[in-house]
């Protein structure tokens, strides 16, 4: 939107201001999101959520609780269990975007075997 400003006194003198052209920042979206499930052992709580923006305004926060809590960390979440977790970034003017679900799973618990010698 571009507009033009001008200033009168109390005579009704006027003066021609400048123009003023004035925009939106570019939409807040989500670009990608990538998880990384738990390795090794069941139990581990060593997944990653990693969270790609682009456009908004100013510093970009992240959220995998559902918008509960948000965190200037890059998009970048370490030491997760297995759990689903719902994305959400926003940005300085507080507009949200809500991304997807995710689920991060783990290894199947480990099952102990026992063998007895069994003798007839």
């Amino acid at each position: 939107m571009i507009l033009f400003t001008e200033v009168k006194d109390a005579n009704n003198c006027k003066t021609e201001g400048s123009e003023i052209t004035i925009g939106q920042p570019e939409v807040l979206v989500i670009t990608s999101e990538v998880k990384e499930d738990v390795t090794n052992c069941y139990g581990d709580e060593n997944g990653t959520v990693t969270i790609t923006t682009a456009g908004g305004t100013g510093t970009i926060e992240y959220s995998v609780n559902n918008g509960e809590n948000f965190f200037d960390n890059e998009g970048i979440f370490t030491g997760l269990a297995e759990v689903i977790y719902n994305i959400e970034a926003k940005d300085e003017n507080m507009c949200e975007v809500i991304g997807s679900e995710i689920t991060i799973e783990q290894p199947n618990e480990n099952l102990l075997l026992q063998m007895k010698n069994l003798q007839t």
